[in-house]
């Protein structure tokens, strides 16, 4: 009785360990996890990232060390702000449209075939199955995950 009641002790001590619904913001020097249902607002000043808790905090990412942000669980899209729109570089808004201020969009499959293009600014890119394509627009290059 003794052991099955230290098992399920130390499984309740690891169950709070199990993480949903989290974001990782990845930086040069490691990932940080934040809780998705405490963050009230993400912005995306002078090429960084700025992640604004429910509780009025602010802990900013600067663009000489952000990498990534990874979302795993829900996310309640209202919440993320402030998209860059007068950078050089490919944006991304995670649901239906590539943007580029270069002009001109290729979307590669990961095994090289192109799946899409325009030579328009913006590509819906709703057809596409969920994976990881690379997106080429000018000189630039970047990867998305749908």
């Amino acid at each position: 009785m003794k052991k099955i009641l230290t098992t399920i002790s130390m499984g309740l001590l690891c169950f709070p360990m199990i993480a949903s619904d989290v974001l990782y913001v990845r930086q040069n020097d490691g990932d940080s996890q934040l809780n998705i249902s405490a963050i009230k607002e993400i912005t995306f000043p002078n090429g960084g990232v700025a992640v604004t808790m429910n509780d009025g905090t602010t802990t900013t990412y600067p663009s000489s060390t952000f990498v990534s942000l990874r979302f795993d669980g829900n996310v309640a899209t209202g919440a993320i702000n402030g998209l860059p729109t007068d950078g050089d570089g490919i944006i991304y808004n995670g649901k239906t449209v590539v943007s580029s201020l270069d002009g001109g969009i290729m979307i590669y499959s990961v095994d090289g075939q192109l799946v899409l293009s325009t030579n328009e600014s913006e590509l819906n890119v709703s057809t596409l199955s969920n994976g990881i394509y690379v997106v080429k627009s000018g000189c630039l290059t970047s990867k998305i995950v749908k």
